[in-house]
Formats: C-alpha cells, structure tokens, sequence
C-alpha cells in the first residue's frame, strides 16, 4: 500500500506544471496525513492478525 502512495506522489511530480499539476498536489497534501493513518492502520491491523493466527494468509 505504501508503494502505491510512493507510485501516485512520483506520478504527480511528473505531471507537466500547470493547474493539473497544482490542482494533483493539493489534493495530495490535503489526504496526506489521512492516507498515511489509514496505511499505518492496515499494516498494524495485518500484523496483529498475523500474530492471532501465524498461518492464514492474509495477503489477498
């Protein structure tokens, strides 16, 4: 999940500058703080499963 939010944040910096590209990065400092809570979240939530039950496969 942390890829992913690396993958959109170079994608915007790629962006050619203009209002598409001021518009990306707002949107984008606006959700930071929520986006990064929201991925500590789940990787919290998978290890604490991990821990209940070493063998499930909660990859999917």
């Amino acid at each position: 999940m942390m890829q992913l939010l690396w993958q959109l944040f170079e994608s915007v910096q790629q962006l050619p500058r203009g209002p598409e590209h001021t518009a990306a990065v707002q949107t984008l400092k606006q959700y930071e703080r929520r986006l990064m809570e929201l991925i500590q979240a789940s990787e919290t939530a998978r290890a604490a499963i991990r821990d209940v039950t070493p063998s499930a496969d909660i990859s999917k």
